[in-house]
């Protein structure tokens, strides 16, 4: 996974904490159960977005004391297994990418 520079917006969110940047921050932090006790009623389910930010936060070190290893395909297989029930289709099959 290439290294991709933090945009302003990306920057605005993680600082202001907003919904997307608290979803990365559970995910970089294996923390996505606090994600899921906000609304009982609907499970939140992990999206490329959702992944592609974490993986900004990470790979910039924005988030300290973390580590998002999906840079190769065993990784993010082993990343599928652990999160499996919470992946979208379309995540599930980006994280399957061959790269």
């Amino acid at each position: 996974m290439a290294a991709v520079i933090m945009t302003d917006a990306d920057w605005q969110d993680y600082l202001n904490k907003t919904p997307r940047a608290i979803r990365a921050v559970s995910l970089l932090t294996d923390q996505w159960q606090s994600v899921l006790v906000d609304n009982p009623l609907f499970i939140s389910m992990i999206s490329i977005a959702d992944l592609v930010y974490a993986n900004r936060l990470a790979v910039n070190e924005v988030q300290p004391n973390v580590e998002w290893p999906l840079d190769t395909y065993a990784h993010r297989q082993q990343f599928r297994r652990h999160y499996a029930r919470y992946l979208t289709p379309d995540s599930n099959t980006w994280l399957k990418r061959e790269d």
